[in-house]
C-alpha cells in the first residue's frame, strides 16, 4: 500500500513537472498500471525528460529529449507496452564525459507497432535488468502500419 501511495504521488509530481496531467495522460496512466508507475529510486537531478509530454500521441520515430547524468555516458531509452513487452530498448550516450553533471540529450528513436497502443517511455541510467531509476512518461504509440491506395 505504501508503494502504491508513493508511486501515485511521484507520478503526480512528474506530470506536473512535465506540464502534463491532462485527462489524456491520466487515462493512459490508468491503462498502463504498474508499467508506468514511478519507482522509488527516481532522482530528477540524474534524469529529466523534457519531451515528449505525458499523454502525447507519437508516430515513429519518437523524439526524446532532456538531460541525464549518465554513468560512463551510457543510458537507456525504452518504450514499454501495458503487458510489459518492450517495443524498443535503445542504448543512448550522453554528450558530456563528466559524471556528476547533467548533459542534454535528444534522440530520434524508431519503433514499429501494428496498432495504436498506450505505452510508457522509460529513460534511465542503469542497465535493462534494473530500470528502477527510470523516469516514466505515459504516451500513445500510433500504428506504424501503412496501407496503399486501392489495396495495392
Amino acid at each position: 500500500m505504501r508503494y502504491l501511495l508513493l508511486s501515485t504521488i511521484a507520478l503526480g509530481v512528474l506530470l506536473a513537472a512535465c506540464g502534463g496531467g491532462d485527462g489524456n495522460a491520466d487515462a493512459l496512466l490508468e491503462e498502463l498500471g504498474d508499467v508506468c508507475a514511478q519507482g522509488d529510486n527516481v532522482d530528477d537531478s540524474l534524469v529529466r525528460v523534457d519531451s515528449p509530454d505525458p499523454g502525447a500521441e507519437i508516430s515513429s520515430p519518437i523524439t526524446v529529449s532532456g538531460e541525464v547524468d549518465a554513468f560512463q555516458q551510457q543510458f537507456w531509452i525504452s518504450v514499454v507496452k501495458p503487458d510489459g513487452e518492450h517495443v524498443i530498448d535503445y542504448p543512448a550516450r550522453s554528450r558530456d564525459l563528466e559524471e556528476g553533471k547533467l548533459s542534454p540529450f535528444e534522440f530520434s528513436v524508431p519503433f514499429s507497432t501494428g496498432e495504436t497502443t498506450p505505452a510508457c517511455l522509460w529513460v534511465y541510467r542503469r542497465n535493462l535488468e534494473d530500470p528502477d531509476d527510470a523516469v516514466r512518461v505515459p504516451i500513445k504509440l500510433l500504428s506504424t502500419e501503412t496501407t496503399t491506395a486501392a489495396g495495392e
